[in-house]
């Protein structure tokens, strides 16, 4: 840095010196009686100055270069240096579907409070920049630049619905910084081959295969319903069971898409099922399910994972005895621990869901640990979760994590309630 200032400080005492001699020249040419061009004094003057400035105006141009470039170097520095000292916590950006998404924001928080109790990175603290995608089309591809432009975050962590999921992903896909989905098992976003995209849950794909194992070849059953409460992630999670069961060469199940929940409760009830499988989200899903449980007693339901999401501790209490796939059990020490910790500071119980969540900030916060803030730092770190020599270790409340090439997550799912 010192070198630096006195690099600029003689390129500024060397063009002052260029400029003199020229002004001087010019002086003589244009201001001086005319008569002193004539006599030889005049013209002793002339020679004396025009030789230097002439075969110095080379240097003139070349010393003017060296410095604008040391100039430029030395307020680059100082950019960064201010900018590097100057920045007091560790920035994680957080996609949330809605912003009355209470307990998904809880669990991120959870998570990030945990991390800063344990040191938080070299005496910095991280921090949660939070956005929602709630209003018109297009607001999470808008929020999603502004995490990484204005608020410059390491990484962006996604709790959203698959369709802004696509769009924050597209952010990524530009940005080059590493979208790590922990809700979302829409299996088109994996599709976009997009090398930092990254997915915690097991994507519709996966899910369906576990539970036609379960429903079609170990229980044998042949009456089943397939129920999606939304129109997009549950209708997306309903026909990939629908085209693996093709693949397979099962049975069609019967499937029910699209309808509000007293005319899909009016329409399920009219037969009796030997299984319903649930998928999507809805508010009304826990009177839904109510219903559907009365009119059906002995029907086993099942679930994808999706219909967890943005559950509120209402309807939360309904969701006893339903089925669904996941990488961990609800007796698992890490599990427990983390449901202790949320019903002690928020005063409920937490979703299944919510472990995805909770992992994926501490994910992010391992490897920015091990790799740096920087942001293509954090992104080579989670390309070696892809790898077979994996560069960093991670085992959450939902197991161990490792990424196959499309980014979704490689485990062993099996069915649990």
């Amino acid at each position: 840095m010192v070198k630096l200032l006195h690099l600029t400080r003689d390129c500024f005492f060397l063009l002052r010196r260029h400029r003199n001699d020229a002004n001087k020249l010019f002086f003589y040419r244009h201001y001086e009686p005319a008569s002193h061009w004539i006599g030889q004094a005049a013209a002793g003057r002339e020679e004396q100055l025009a030789p230097n400035l002439f075969r110095g105006r080379s240097n003139l141009y070349r010393s003017a270069i060296i410095c604008l470039i040391a100039f430029s170097i030395l307020i680059l520095n100082t950019t960064l240096s201010f900018s590097q000292t100057s920045k007091e916590s560790i920035k994680i950006g957080f996609l949330i579907r809605d912003k009355n998404d209470l307990a998904t924001k809880q669990a991120a928080e959870l998570a990030i409070e945990h991390a800063n109790a344990h040191g938080g990175y070299k005496g910095k603290s991280f921090q949660l920049i939070t956005k929602s995608c709630d209003g018109p089309w297009g607001i999470g591809s808008k929020q999603a630049v502004s995490l990484v432009y204005d608020d410059e975050v390491s990484m962006i962590v996604g709790a959203m619905d698959g369709r802004n999921a696509h769009l924050a992903e597209q952010v990524a896909a530009k940005s080059h910084v590493v979208m790590l989905s922990t809700l979302s098992s829409d299996p088109t976003l994996s599709r976009a081959y997009v090398p930092w995209y990254f997915r915690l849950v097991p994507d519709d794909r996966q899910q369906a295969e576990v539970l036609l194992e379960e429903i079609y070849n170990k229980k044998k059953i042949k009456k089943i319903a397939l129920v999606s409460l939304d129109n997009y992630d549950g209708k997306m999670s309903v026909e990939s069971m629908v085209k693996e069961a093709k693949d397979q060469g099962l049975p069609e199940p019967k499937v029910f898409i699209g309808l509000d929940g007293n005319e899909l409760v009016d329409k399920i009830t009219i037969n009796l099922w030997d299984a319903i499988v649930l998928a999507g989200t809805s508010k009304n899903a826990a009177k839904t399910i109510e219903k559907i449980r009365a009119a059906n007693a002995n029907a086993k339901i099942y679930a994808f994972l999706n219909l967890f999401n943005f559950m509120d501790d209402y309807q939360a209490q309904f969701m006893k005895n339903i089925w669904f796939v996941s990488p961990f059990n609800m007796n698992d020490p890490k599990w427990k621990s983390f449901e202790k910790r949320y019903q002690s500071k928020y005063g409920k119980n937490p979703s299944p869901s919510l472990a995805f969540v909770y992992d994926g900030i501490l994910l992010s916060i391992e490897a920015i640990r091990k790799f740096s803030p920087d942001p293509e730092a954090v992104r080579n770190g989670f390309k070696s979760l892809s790898r077979q020599q994996a560069g960093m270790e991670f085992e959450g409340i939902t197991g161990g994590i490792r990424f196959d090439n499309l980014g979704n997550r490689k485990h062993s799912w099996r069915l649990v309630n």
